[in-house]
């Protein structure tokens, strides 16, 4: 069964919520969608965004001869819309299909980051946060303990890893085999004197 573009039949009082809703369709139907570009500037703020599935733009082509070599799982989707904030519907946002064909088969939402990291709450970030911080846990350990109070949370091990380099990165300590590590380099251990 081909995958089903998003309806263009309802709208949206920003341009975020009609995003939102829209990969919530995606979700469901197995693939994942990217603000591309935003225009049609008016006063500073877009009026227009341009949306395409994350399989599109044709295959990775690395800029350095690494030694890793990299796999990418876009296929050149051609699919594409827009959100237009319509000043003929009282300013509101109207999604628009541009292209609704896919390349490709559906996948399980777990597959796209966008929808693993994307729903992720600021409640949720905070646990990890705080287990990263205050444990010495593996990845996979802190994803038990988040599917144990959110069963339906999506995460892998490396977004895990993800989240920890942005707190070392924002200065968040890091506990790490009994040593406390933070962005500045210093470390110390848990251990207290008596």
């Amino acid at each position: 069964m081909p995958l089903q573009p998003p309806p263009t039949d309802k709208h949206f009082a920003t341009s975020d919520e009609a995003f939102q809703a829209l990969q919530a369709h995606a979700r469901a139907e197995g693939f994942a969608m990217v603000k591309k570009r935003p225009s049609c500037y008016e006063d500073g703020k877009p009026r227009r965004y341009d949306i395409a599935c994350v399989r599109g733009n044709g295959a990775y082509k690395p800029k350095s001869a690494g030694l890793r070599k990299s796999t990418t799982k876009r296929t050149g989707c051609p699919f594409k819309m827009k959100i237009v904030q319509r000043k003929d519907s009282d300013d509101l946002w109207v999604p628009g299909i541009l292209c609704g064909d896919h390349n490709h088969e559906p996948d399980l939402p777990i597959a796209f980051p966008e929808h693993r990291r994307g729903a992720l709450t600021d409640a949720q970030k905070t646990i990890i946060r705080a287990l990263l911080h205050h444990s010495n846990l593996s990845a996979r350990g802190i994803i038990e303990v988040l599917k144990h109070q959110y069963p339906d949370v999506l995460l892998t091990e490396k977004d895990i890893w993800n989240l920890r380099r942005e707190s070392i990165l924002l200065g968040w300590p890091i506990v790490k085999d009994g040593t406390t590590t933070s962005s500045t380099g210093t470390t110390s251990t848990g251990a207290t004197s008596t």
